[in-house]
């Protein structure tokens, strides 16, 4: 089965470590999947990755691809799920002076049922978004905190080792991911929630290691948040 969140997963470990390996990877996959208005486009949700090679190279080509994305969106050609809500936010943002936020806000607000997918999706797109619109930012990041007042907090702290799980399936690895990154955005309190999504990382760790998308995604989430606690102890002795 086609794994969706590959690209994620590599563009978040290049963001967390810098290795250019990632980056490379990234752009073989997105160079052999093909940049051609047919369907050999990538989807909403792994369209981001255009966007990174936008940024690494500066080639028009994978601006017109993203284009050609973001227009099946707009148009309905492609439905807008939550999985395509990050790279529709970050297009948005980047090239469409943040129009669509509302309609983006709007989305998560009337969503009715939440899984840790759900809520990894909500805390990507946050991710993706412009403080400079503060309406919209602050009513995502205060829905974030009110999916971890309502239980999904209490799901990952009760995660247990399943080493024969699928991770990728596990609500509970999503929602450890989803948390463990709002620690690191400043949306959630680090002291306070951190240990909640680490130990999400110590049960999955196994399976991460076989550098799945969700695996590199909550790995690289990990080295951001023990490279700051790394930095905030230093601070403190300093």
């Amino acid at each position: 089965m086609e794994d969706i969140y590959e690209l994620s997963g590599l563009m978040q470990m290049y963001q967390a470590t810098g290795a250019a390996g990632y980056g490379d990877r990234i752009l073989e996959r997105i160079n052999r999947t093909g940049l051609s208005a047919g369907g050999n486009l990538l989807s909403g949700r792994e369209a981001g990755a255009y966007l990174f090679a936008l940024r690494q190279t500066g080639k028009r080509e994978y601006r017109n691809a993203a284009d050609l994305v973001f227009n099946r969106l707009v148009s309905g050609e492609e439905v807008i799920s939550e999985t395509a809500m990050p790279f529709y936010a970050e297009y948005d943002t980047l090239f469409n002076k943040k129009a669509h936020y509302g309609e983006i806000a709007a989305y998560f607000e009337r969503k009715e049922a939440w899984s840790g997918q759900a809520a990894a999706a909500l805390i990507d797109t946050i991710d993706q978004m412009s403080m400079e619109i503060y309406e919209y930012y602050r009513a995502l990041c205060d829905l974030f905190k009110q999916l971890v007042r309502q239980g999904m907090l209490a799901e990952v702290q009760n995660t247990e080792v399943q080493s024969a799980e699928a991770h990728l399936n596990n609500g509970k690895a999503w929602s450890g991911y989803a948390v463990l990154k709002a620690c690191n955005m400043g949306i959630l309190n680090r002291e306070k929630y951190g240990e909640a999504g680490l130990r999400v990382w110590r049960c999955f760790k196994v399976q991460q290691e076989q550098e799945d998308g969700l695996g590199n995604m909550l790995k690289a989430q990990y080295l951001v948040f023990e490279k700051d606690r790394e930095k905030w102890s230093v601070d403190m002795r300093g």
